[in-house]
């Protein structure tokens, strides 16, 4: 798999009065703000789910494009070697 992990940004918290929170926010409170009143207020990345699928895809793709050009190994090779090689190690 090519694809390369990216750091994610960090969460932060933050404290704001009723009246500067973003419109998006006030929306979505079931309760009334009380004016003045602090709020606490979390931001943190949001995993992009569309992004994640288009990458899975694109590997599943290229393990497809790997099996029909012939670059497979034999898994039960691959396991007889492990245990040979670290059966003699002990």
């Amino acid at each position: 798999m090519t694809q390369s992990k990216r750091a994610m940004p960090e969460r932060i918290t933050v404290e704001m009065r009723a009246e500067d929170l973003p419109d998006s926010i006030k929306a979505r409170l079931k309760s009334d703000l009380i004016p003045g009143m602090p709020y606490r207020v979390t931001v943190e990345p949001v995993d992009d789910l569309e992004a994640k699928r288009e990458a899975l895809l694109r590997d599943l793709q290229e393990g497809i494009d790997d099996i029909e050009a012939g670059r497979v190994i034999d898994s039960d090779i691959v396991f007889d070697e492990l245990l040979a090689k670290y059966r003699d190690a002990d």
